[in-house]
């Protein structure tokens, strides 16, 4: 939504296409684009790998190609011309998250992991997570990975919650469970819930910020943190970074674009609604864009 908003600032002429997951329809997205001569591809959550062949043949007729919360076909480099945020800024993530973890679990982490590799950005959120269970094993702390079960995107409202409760069961000593993605927590915590393993003392984390999870962080539920990522940050610097690459300039990092996540608590969640960012950053892009839209979509639903 958010990059559609902004592309449409600019007054591009916008084409979305929802792939719905499936590769096939993915590749065909990129080979439409190429047929009507695009002067740009927007790829949101899809790895450049899934794609590459396609992404290579659009390249290659001069189309320039944007992507977020995605990793590049050689980690931060490859095939897309800009990628935001940066795959380190998952992994800084996933530390902070754990460090907050271990703070809630009095200093004796044991996790659980629900885990979907097929994302780059998720990978690089349990590296970041996992680079804090060894940190704290280094310097004397106690915490534990005590198990790892992968699972697919395909298979989150069907086969997720039973996985979840089976691994649940088989590492009874858990205190974190812990999904890389909050729409897949959300299914986690229904299987840990139905098998009578959401016990007290233990509690989920996830990533993302999305409304049902921030409900449940709000009203003292089962979940007790998320990072937040502000769709609408990312959605708008994408599309500046296209806009650069199409005048002839360089793209700027995340970081330069100033896309910052968030730690999301009980302490500091928003009162209602999502977590889209502590501020509208769109006026700033508007005027360095020299437009004004008309009728601007309502922040909270970016």
């Amino acid at each position: 939504m958010a990059a559609q908003d902004a592309a449409k600032a600019l007054g591009w002429d916008v084409t979305f296409i929802n792939p719905e997951g499936d590769p096939a329809k993915m590749n065909a997205a990129v080979q439409q684009a190429i047929a009507i001569k695009a002067d740009a591809i927007a790829i949101v959550s899809i790895d450049a790998s899934v794609v590459q062949s396609s992404l290579e043949q659009a390249k290659a007729a001069g189309i320039k190609i944007v992507a977020s919360v995605s990793a590049n076909s050689e980690g931060e480099e490859g095939v897309f011309d800009s990628l935001v945020p940066s795959l380190q800024s998952g992994r800084d993530n996933g530390w902070a998250l754990a460090a907050q973890s271990y703070l809630y679990t009095d200093g004796k982490l044991r996790d659980v992991q629900m885990m979907d590799s097929e994302f780059g950005y998720v990978v690089a959120r349990q590296e970041g997570w996992q680079q804090f269970i060894k940190d704290c094993e280094a310097a004397g702390g106690d915490c534990k990975t005590l198990a790892v079960t992968n699972f697919l995107a395909a298979d989150i409202t069907t086969k997720l919650p039973t996985l979840t409760a089976q691994t649940l069961r088989s590492n009874s000593e858990f205190n974190v469970l812990w999904n890389g993605f909050d729409s897949g927590l959300t299914f986690s915590i229904q299987g840990a819930k139905q098998a009578g393993l959401a016990n007290e003392g233990t509690f989920g984390v996830g990533y993302d910020g999305n409304t049902p999870n921030l409900d449940d962080i709000r009203n003292g539920g089962y979940q007790k943190a998320t990072i937040g990522l502000s769709t609408m940050a990312v959605g708008y610097a994408m599309i500046d970074n296209a806009n650069r690459l199409v005048q002839g300039e360089a793209p700027l990092s995340g970081e330069e674009q100033g896309i910052r996540n968030k730690l999301l608590t009980a302490d500091n969640v928003p009162a209602s609604g999502p977590w889209w960012g502590d501020q509208d950053i769109r006026p700033n892009y508007w005027k360095l864009w020299g437009v004004e839209p008309a009728e601007p979509a309502a922040a909270e639903t970016l």
